[in-house]
């Protein structure tokens, strides 16, 4: 419930469209084969593969989601039992499976352009070491109700009083599940902590500076290992009656930032960048598509377009993508 009614996630679907609910459907099915299964994962081997599958699936959604891998080795593999080689085998088939669309398109990307995806996301790397970037781990705590990426959407920012409580509040369930999952010793917690921690170190170590919705990985691991250490505490004691309240708070939180951003969209809010007038301009171009050609300069219109023309070939191109300056603009119109 912290996850599905997080604000953020909201807007994420708002910014990125299908590819965030892709990816969010994906992790979700991919902690619940995890939950369902638990420890028996390493005698499956079928098993193993699809949940290494299903991460490298993300990795093709969002680059960054490679971030997750690290985590994931240690939910599966991090029991006390010794995996065997089969499951090995096969968790590491799964993963290349998983990540063959990354590998195509980078392999087309070397047929059309000579260098690879990877290296147009690191083509402006982030030359601070990992201990200079911790700031970044502050993008974390403001997911929920992130007043600078709801301005951008919205054009307006969050209540006053939403991000302090909600970094609080995160900060909390970050404590408490701490201290449960070492009171109640249950390895599941253990396990998701560590991969809260394995992921947020992936996230730092990246080539490029992280934003936000980088870190919407961490979003469901802290509620979910919360609530596995919370459930493992003796009934109606105080440690599990503080854990209750803190679910319960945590949730209605979220519950009135959701209703919040309802309201805002209700009103018809949005920022220049996401404007209804885009759609408008959109559907002028599709009705002329026989005499039209679109040039898109900037990030986040070529997709929409593309959709609202029926996928019709070579009737958008992205200039900032493959952009070869001033004198090569006509290689990039139609012949």
């Amino acid at each position: 419930l912290a996850e599905a009614f997080a604000e953020y996630l909201h807007k994420q679907a708002r910014h990125d469209w299908g590819p965030f609910s892709l990816l969010f459907l994906l992790r979700m099915v991919w902690l619940a084969l995890w939950i369902r299964w638990g420890d028996r994962v390493i005698e499956r081997p079928l098993l193993a593969a699809t949940l290494s599958a299903l991460v490298g699936v993300m990795a093709y959604e969002k680059l960054s989601a490679v971030a997750l891998i690290p985590g994931h080795l240690l939910m599966v593999f991090g029991s006390v039992r010794r995996p065997g080689k089969r499951v090995l085998a096969a968790s590491a088939i799964g993963l290349a499976i998983g990540m063959a669309p990354v590998l195509i398109v980078n392999a087309i990307s070397i047929l059309r352009t000579g260098e690879t995806a990877v290296q147009r996301f690191m083509a402006s790397p982030n030359a601070a070491l990992p201990l200079a970037r911790l700031a970044e781990l502050g993008q974390f705590l403001d997911l929920s109700v992130d007043p600078a990426f709801r301005r951008s959407i919205l054009g307006q920012g969050a209540a006053a009083w939403a991000p302090p409580l909600e970094r609080a509040l995160v900060l909390l369930a970050l404590a408490f599940a701490l201290w449960a999952a070492r009171r109640s010793g249950d390895s599941g917690a253990r396990r998701l902590l560590l991969a809260c921690a394995a992921t947020a170190a992936a996230l730092l170590l990246l080539p490029a500076a992280t934003s936000a919705h980088h870190w919407t990985l961490l979003l469901p691991l802290l509620p979910l290992a919360l609530v596995l250490a919370w459930r493992r505490l003796p009934a109606h004691t105080r440690g599990h009656k503080l854990g209750a309240a803190l679910l319960g708070v945590w949730v209605v939180f979220r519950l009135l930032a959701v209703g919040d951003l309802g309201r805002a969209l209700a009103a018809g809010a949005t920022s220049p960048q996401w404007s209804p007038a885009l759609t408008t301009a959109a559907r002028l171009a599709v009705s002329e598509a026989d005499r039209t050609f679109v040039l898109v300069g900037t990030w986040g219109l070529a997709t929409q377009i593309y959709c609202l023309s029926n996928g019709r070939p070579g009737f958008v191109r992205e200039m900032w993508w493959e952009y070869p300056g001033p004198k090569g603009l006509k290689a990039l119109l139609p012949r």
